[in-house]
């Protein structure tokens, strides 16, 4: 390599020799990612992510003690580092745990280790809505009536314990 020439990531490499094409090299970055801090918050082991969204990602984790399944979502470093994104995360998590109904996923945890502020939560097995409308495409009325109603009597809740859900969408309603 010439002087000040960058050694080509692996990815790369597998990627222009056709070994590979741009959904593997993510798929494989993605699982690097995950297993340089899937035992880094005591008590969890993370196996698979689940998720990605503006705040965080979101993986699928072991709660050893427990010996049950959680969704665990990791702020974003980059926020992690604002006291006061960091503070809102963690009070809303901790304000989610307060929060009983059956159409509400439940907080377990939240907290900080060295480089990682965290909230885990109960895991829901299932897809998103927005994961099934573009497998099947539009519902029909009564399908979208249903859930619908769901996530009104869900915001119903948490607006009686005064709580603001702030990222109402498709990818953030388990089916």
């Amino acid at each position: 390599l010439a002087k000040g020439q960058r050694v080509p990531l692996l990815g790369q490499i597998l990627l222009q020799r056709g070994f590979l094409d741009k959904a593997g090299v993510d798929r494989i970055k993605n699982y690097q990612q995950m297993y340089e801090i899937s035992d880094k918050i005591p008590g969890y082991k993370l196996t698979e992510r689940l998720g990605q969204g503006a705040m965080g990602t979101v993986y699928k984790a072991r709660q050893l003690r427990m010996e049950r399944w959680v969704a665990i979502k990791i702020l974003q470093p980059e926020l992690a580092a604002n006291p006061t994104i960091k503070q809102r995360f963690l009070l809303e998590a901790r304000a989610s745990a307060r929060l009983n109904h059956p159409n509400v996923i439940t907080g377990i945890d939240a907290g900080e280790v060295p480089g990682l502020c965290y909230f885990a939560m109960e895991y829901v097995e299932g897809k998103t809505l927005q994961q099934l409308v573009r497998e099947r495409g539009a519902m029909d009325e009564r399908q979208a009536l249903e859930i619908v109603l769901q996530v009104a009597k869900a915001l119903e809740h948490a607006e009686k314990n005064s709580l603001v859900h702030r990222d109402v969408k498709p990818d953030n309603i388990m089916v």
